[in-house]
């Protein structure tokens, strides 16, 4: 049995996006080819930009990381980490305006790595700045005019109230905009500027912060919801030109230095659309890279971890923006879909993958079960527009069946059907999948009397739960399909 099958199987995507997604769709996928851009940071790699930071290891060694495919070298960043701590000593400009920001006083490098390891929320890795003196800036001043979009990716750490981006001049008087934190209330804390649009809003366990400069007040979005509009106008931006300075990442001047992982950040010389923001919030990580759709063979359930833990490795950490699970215990695939849906960061996966079922076939008819599968798929592929959609089969679990209302034999029969509607066999097969992964469950199988069940080798002890070696397998199938798909 294979482990993997490649091919959207499925109808036209553009032909199911909504109007917002059809502008969306037609935009190229590199950031700076949104016409406007001054700068940009990421760890995803935007442009044509080769290089992505100068580090430095904890013996004052430094060495340039270039990128390889559209991430960091992840083999030649940890090879130079050797265990010890890297810090970022200058991060490249994707936009091609040399706008580097640097910092060349060791002791005021943010950190990457500790002891060879990524410091990550949803495995997605962040500079962190200690809330002291470190910062990066750019060398020249920066100068627009009215219009300015500023973007920040960060994480909160601690330090409310203190600056974590800043474009322009930090003169008292003139114009200067920048992006503070929120109290621990979720209040937006601002400074005393003279002018700003400032949205903000909490994402995924990150601050997402930005500002649109202009002498009358105009909103932009982040992201909306049932037509709701997030953004918030905090202030009447002031009329004249933006104020030359620099840009700084991680504190303004003395006594303004935030705690945070910076995740990327960039400026453009207008205001972007909306399709473009969400462009640009893929890019620069307002959302995890991959969505883990599942059930409590997925989730950590018990003492086991949850799958991602295995599949989010060093490597796969630095080469994405990390992965969010939103498995529940006892969920089914419809109760997983809302779940889908109340994800505000959806819009910006490139990867997500379904392994969902058990908790359908238990008490429902396969057909039923396929159904609710089927529509999950396909409300993905609309609502994941960038995404590739990876379909896994349910895992054996043969013996608990004699737990459900139904007899065993015919609940393995559904199970069977199931899985092979995943596989894309049978009459119903489930379509519009990029990848297929089954190879997992031929691992964990141990046939009784001609069933699958799970093997004792990796049954945490009730016949349906995979203790953690299980899981690490599950997690080896994952990362075959992506690998094959080029994420890691």
């Amino acid at each position: 049995m294979e482990t993997f099958a490649i091919g959207n199987t499925g109808a036209s995507v553009v032909s199911k996006l909504n109007a917002n997604f059809t502008e969306l769709i037609a935009v190229a996928q590199l950031l700076v080819s949104i016409t406007g851009c001054e700068m940009a940071f990421s760890r995803k790699k935007l442009g044509s930009q080769s290089n992505w930071a100068v580090v430095r290891n904890a013996a004052n060694v430094e060495a340039i990381i270039p990128f390889s495919g559209n991430w960091p070298d992840a083999a030649a960043l940890v090879a130079h980490a050797a265990g010890t701590d890297v810090f970022i000593k200058q991060l490249y400009d994707q936009s091609g305006n040399g706008r580097h920001l640097k910092q060349s006083t060791a002791a005021s490098q943010p950190r990457f790595l500790a002891s060879g390891l990524p410091t990550s929320v949803q495995y997605n890795p962040g500079m962190v700045f200690d809330g002291s003196n470190d910062v990066l800036l750019t060398d020249d001043l920066i100068s627009f005019s009215e219009n300015v979009t500023a973007l920040c990716a960060i994480n909160a750490l601690s330090g409310n109230d203190k600056v974590v981006f800043s474009v322009g001049s930090s003169t008292a008087g003139e114009q200067n905009w920048y992006a503070p934190m929120t109290d621990g209330s979720g209040n937006t804390r601002v400074g005393a500027t003279d002018g700003y649009n400032l949205w903000d809003r909490t994402i995924s366990g990150r601050r997402g912060v930005g500002v649109y400069c202009d002498p009358t007040p105009v909103p932009i979005f982040l992201d909306k919801q049932s037509g709701t509009n997030w953004t918030q106008t905090l202030s009447q931006p002031v009329a004249g030109n933006f104020t030359p300075g620099i840009v700084r990442l991680g504190g303004q001047a003395a006594g303004t230095f935030a705690t945070l992982q910076a995740i990327a950040c960039g400026v453009w010389g207008r205001q972007l659309t909306y399709a473009e923001l969400v462009l640009v919030g893929q890019g620069l990580g307002f959302g995890a890279s991959g969505i883990v759709i599942g059930d409590s063979t997925i989730a950590a359930y018990s003492s086991e971890n949850e799958v991602a833990l295995y599949l989010m490795t060093t490597a796969n950490q630095i080469r994405s923006h990390g992965c969010r699970t939103i498995a529940v215990p006892g969920d089914t695939a419809a109760q997983q879909l809302e779940d889908y849906l109340a994800l505000a960061t959806k819009r910006y996966a490139e990867w997500v993958i379904i392994q969902v079922g058990l908790n359908d076939v238990a008490y429902t008819a396969a057909a039923a079960t396929i159904s609710s599968l089927q529509q999950l798929v396909n409300t993905v592929r609309i609502q994941s527009p960038f995404a590739k959609i990876i379909i896994a089969t349910m895992t054996p679990a043969y013996n608990r069946w004699a737990d459900v209302p139904v007899d065993p034999a015919t609940t393995q029969a559904k199970w069977v059907a199931v899985n092979a509607a995943i596989k894309g066999e049978g009459a119903t097969p489930i379509t519009n999948v990029d990848a297929r992964v089954s190879s997992h469950t031929d691992s964990l199988t141990l046939l009784v009397s001609g069933n699958a069940s799970l093997a004792p080798a990796y049954d945490l002890g009730d016949g349906i739960h995979e203790n953690n070696a299980g899981r690490a397998i599950i997690a080896t199938a994952w990362n075959a399909a992506l690998t094959t798909l080029g994420f890691f």
